[in-house]
């Protein structure tokens, strides 16, 4: 079986239909979790409630329905540390949000999907692209 955790931009693409929707449904009936970051689902919803997007809030909130919710623990946040110690170490930087997001994943052995190349300076952390490769 395998774990997915979606990054905010894979939501957004999700909802404007570059991924189609039975991506993740077809990963569900196999037998795959898919998670949402909190933060990923603060990121798109922050941005939707700006643009007074009601339509595609309720959209992403059927989307939000097919994956399950993850927070913060000890664990993760402990991980998102360790990440942001490394990244600084090697004089790298992302966004503090991002590295929350990342660690998410990283501590519970999933694959975080994203098309953010940034993502790829964290050591051990497993990506996934789901967008569709271009011609």
């Amino acid at each position: 079986m395998a774990a997915y955790a979606l990054d905010a931009n894979t939501l957004i693409y999700l909802l404007r239909g570059m991924i189609p929707l039975g991506k993740i449904e077809n990963e569900i009936y196999k037998g795959n979790q898919i998670i949402i970051p909190s933060l990923a689902c603060y990121e798109v919803l922050r941005h939707l409630r700006y643009l007074n997007a009601s339509r595609r809030i309720r959209d992403f909130e059927g989307l939000v329905k097919k994956g399950a919710l993850a927070f913060m623990d000890k664990e993760s946040l402990d991980m998102a540390v360790s990440i942001y110690a490394e990244l600084k170490q090697r004089s790298l930087t992302i966004p503090d949000i991002d590295i929350l997001v990342a660690a998410i994943a990283r501590s519970k052995g999933m694959a975080l999907v994203t098309n953010d190349a940034h993502f790829g300076y964290i050591e051990h952390l497993k990506l996934e692209n789901w967008l569709p490769a271009e011609d």
